[in-house]
């Protein structure tokens, strides 16, 4: 009876034993390709995580910068851009300020990059802090920073001195209420404009390198291994919005559990600093 304890007792032991090495030897041995599909399982890979929102439609728009990021984006044939300047004038015809209204569209082109919105709120996500490079040309390096913004400016009227004018007589609430509205009413009264979500950058596994798992580990059902991960597809929009640069890599070394119901998990991760 004693005999039949123990060993079942040894059976029990060697359930949640784990091996490690590059053969794969039971369902619980630690492989590349365990540490590859735990890592590619936390959030920083999923479709959607890396994104960003861009307003289109018609809309005033006087910040220069963000006009500039508009029209590098049109450059690379993923939104149409157009723009014009209206100028503000009071009832004597003084100017008050230079208003620029832009017109905005997803292309076809673009549309490959659109993500849900309701998708993108289930994300819930931080984008990381990353280094970045410049390595390659794009069609948005040649777009000047310098815009020419066609104006159009409501009619002027110069009176004639020489001219006798009628006495100005006051006017009633009603003919206020039924004064034509000036350009530029006109255009905030027209103004519509949308928030769109667009995948910014995918990051992929490079090379999985040093996994680790020595007998205590092997014991322990714990590992470790270095993590070279690469932003492995920048779209236009996380070039010029977000300055992401295809082909970046970081290593990070990450801790792994075994887990007889699911499997090898990352249970903590790093990045390593490059010498």
């Amino acid at each position: 009876m004693k005999k039949s304890v123990f060993v079942l007792g040894m059976a029990l032991s060697a359930m949640v034993l784990v091996g490690c090495g590059d053969k794969k030897k039971s369902d619980s041995d630690i492989t590349e390709g365990d540490v590859k599909q735990a890592v590619e399982s936390l959030s920083d890979f999923q479709e959607g995580k890396y994104n960003v929102a861009v307003e289109v439609g018609y809309y005033e728009l006087n910040d220069e910068n963000q006009r500039l990021n508009l029209r590098k984006l049109a450059s690379n044939g993923v939104l149409t851009y157009n723009a014009e300047q209206i100028n503000e004038y009071d009832d004597n015809n003084n100017f008050i300020a230079a208003h620029v209204f832009v017109n905005v569209d997803v292309t076809a082109e673009g549309q490959k990059y659109v993500l849900a919105k309701s998708y993108i709120d289930s994300l819930n996500c931080d984008v990381d802090t990353l280094n970045r490079f410049a390595s390659e040309t794009y069609p948005m390096d040649e777009v000047s920073k310098k815009e020419i913004v066609p104006v159009r400016n409501p009619l002027v009227v110069i009176q004639n001195d020489s001219e006798e004018m009628p006495e100005t007589q006051p006017e009633s609430l009603s003919d206020l209420a039924q004064k034509t509205p000036t350009l530029y009413e006109a255009a905030k009264a027209k103004e519509t404009k949308r928030e769109v979500s667009f995948l910014s950058m995918k990051k992929s596994i490079y090379k999985i390198k040093d996994v680790v798992c020595d007998d205590l580990m092997k014991k322990q059902g714990n590992a470790q291994a270095d993590v070279i991960v690469e932003q492995s597809e920048v779209t236009p929009f996380g070039r010029i919005l977000d300055g992401y640069t295809k082909g970046e890599k970081k290593t990070l070394h990450v801790t792994l559990k075994y887990y007889i119901e699911r499997g090898w998990g990352v249970e903590s991760q790093a990045p390593v600093q490059n010498n």
